[in-house]
């Protein structure tokens, strides 16, 4: 998940009044089953609950036409409501036309099946952009999905089985069909580049207008009057997050623009989508949730300050936990957030020390080993367990645990677990004689 799951389930409950009995329970089982759908469902709840917050709103109410707005949302002041829709943009489209990421798993598979055991490759895959100005698209040089291992095979097969039968001890260069393939039988980490393929060199042919376009005639079906806009929410889309006028590939506010200029029937677009930042230089990472938006000038003052109430409403959602592209790999993989935690995070000082609450109840639990759980908290340096250290230098000098705290961290997956040791403690260690007086 984007978001933490403590701050989605309080969406559901917030939304629980707003949405319709049986739809919450579509929206919980979607999310329960870890898809890539999941990802659309956690937007939209979390949105629907922090804007119930401050404005009066319908979720999908019935129309006197053929589709739902997924918002209705009032005008205090008594001028034309907000009817809007969440919509969820991604590359999946292009991810799907240049799996380059399987490819680079098919081959590696290949290699070790073919004998190749040791040393690392570097894959770099030829790539261009083809098509007219304003209507061209990335396409790399790798075969379809199911062709993969084929070509692999007939393309490098002999080579690779040259390299598992000799030993070489320099790098090694094999070209086939646009991608070249360098073996070092000394690295220590796979390699591969290629043209970004999320780069957007198509003013209509993307997932920004695409979208756009959709939400525009479906509120157009819905009949239904009002201030008609469209929420942009990123599930790993590259160019939602771009800004200003690029070389040959359009930014969003290029296309959005480009939109308002040819299309009629959206007032305003908001998005909403993933960065991530450092506090300052050297520090920790982390990612920010970021809001922009626009509307026609042609509106009058009361509705433009409406629709950016509205937009600036959206300031009030929680932060993310990771970005759109980590939560996007996740749902692929149908991998729960559940398995999040903040285990390899821990840390170590005299007296004090943190780890994962979730990782103390499974060993607690039984579910993993103290093996397990020790080899978790390894210091990467020294591979000496921090943990198992702390608690044995501690007793050495015979203290005993002053203190065990939970450290709640509400916009996370998982808390804190603070272990504190006090001074000397009779009761775990010999006896020994009172220090001089000074």
């Amino acid at each position: 998940m984007l978001f933490s799951r403590r701050d989605v389930q309080r969406a559901i409950c917030r939304s629980s009044a707003l949405v319709s009995r049986e739809k919450l329970s579509d929206y919980v089982a979607t999310l329960n089953a870890t898809r890539i759908q999941s990802f659309h469902t956690e937007w939209e709840l979390l949105i629907l609950s922090r804007l119930s917050s401050k404005f009066s709103i319908q979720h999908e109410p019935v129309t006197k036409g053929r589709s739902r707005p997924d918002i209705v949302a009032k005008n205090p002041s008594g001028g034309r409501s907000i009817i809007a829709d969440i919509c969820c943009v991604s590359d999946e489209e292009a991810r799907n036309r240049n799996p380059v990421d399987e490819f680079f798993d098919v081959f590696h598979r290949t290699a070790t099946k073919l004998g190749v055991s040791t040393g690392t490759f570097d894959i770099r895959v030829a790539g261009d952009v083809e098509g007219p100005y304003g209507a061209a698209r990335v396409e790399l040089a790798i075969p379809k999905p199911h062709e993969m291992a084929a070509q692999i095979k007939r393309g490098f097969g002999k080579w690779l089985k040259q390299l598992a039968k000799t030993s070489n001890t320099m790098e090694l260069n094999y070209s086939h069909m646009g991608i070249d393939v360098t073996y070092d039988p000394n690295g220590k980490y796979q390699g591969g580049s290629y043209l970004s393929y999320t780069s957007t060199y198509s003013i209509k042919g993307n997932p920004i207008w695409t979208q756009l376009d959709k939400k525009r005639k479906q509120l157009s079906r819905s009949k239904t009057p009002g201030l008609r806009g469209v929420v942009l929410c990123d599930c790993n889309c590259q160019t939602i997050g771009t800004t200003g006028r690029h070389g040959t590939d359009f930014s969003y506010d290029r296309i959005v623009a480009e939109f308002f200029q040819q299309q009629s029937g959206l007032d305003f677009v908001a998005r909403v989508w993933t960065e991530d930042k450092q506090r300052s230089w050297g520090s920790r990472w982390h990612t920010k949730l970021n809001l922009k938006y626009c509307y026609r000038t042609s509106l009058c003052q009361a509705e433009i300050e409406f629709i950016s109430s509205f937009c600036e409403a959206l300031k009030l959602l929680p932060q993310p936990t990771k970005n759109a592209a980590t939560a996007a790999a996740q749902y692929r993989a149908g991998q729960s957030s559940i398995l999040d935690s903040f285990v390899g995070g821990f840390s170590v000082s005299d007296r004090i020390a943190r780890f994962s609450s979730k990782e103390f109840c499974k060993l607690l639990a039984g579910s993993i080993s103290s093996d397990q759980f020790f080899k978790e908290h390894t210091s990467s340096i020294n591979k000496d367990c921090l943990i198992r250290e702390f608690f044995d230098r501690n007793l050495t000098l015979g203290r005993s645990i002053r203190s065990i705290r939970v450290v709640r961290c509400e916009n996370q997956n998982d808390d804190w677990i603070e272990v504190e040791f006090g001074s000397f403690d009779a009761a775990v260690s010999d006896y020994r004689s009172p220090p001089l007086p000074l």
